[in-house]
């Protein structure tokens, strides 16, 4: 399977991220797709997973302050779950942070969201 880890760029990009997020994480709690939205979108570094030209997976990474930033929103379309997509979606959101010198540590939003070695991440060569 081969998945495509980008920031969404287009117009179109950004609709699709934003209706697999609320598809996957909000729709049995709210009919608005602007509830999978916050006060931080601008703010933060968003990345979607792409298969055959579809939105497969997203997430985001923010920073909170100085000393932590948070990866929230992370979404797998159900079809496509088990075969690492929310890896490489992690992976691309810590090396963003990397890149731009965030330090501290990486905090998660959902609980369902389980990766060994997120905390102090930043901090190790």
């Amino acid at each position: 399977m081969q998945v495509n880890i980008q920031p969404p760029k287009t117009k179109k990009d950004f609709n699709d991220y934003y209706y697999l997020r609320w598809f996957v994480l909000r729709k049995d709690f709210e009919d608005n797709l602007e509830s999978s939205k916050d006060e931080l979108e601008g703010n933060s570094f968003h990345v979607m997973a792409l298969y055959k030209g579809e939105v497969i997976g997203v997430g985001r990474i923010h920073k909170i302050d100085n000393q932590s930033s948070q990866i929230r929103y992370m979404a797998i379309d159900c079809n496509y779950r088990g075969f690492g997509i929310g890896n490489l979606i992690l992976l691309k959101l810590i090396k963003n942070a990397k890149l731009y010198r965030l330090k501290g540590d990486i905090n998660t939003i959902s609980p369902n969201l389980v990766y060994s070695g997120i905390k102090n991440f930043l901090n190790s060569k």
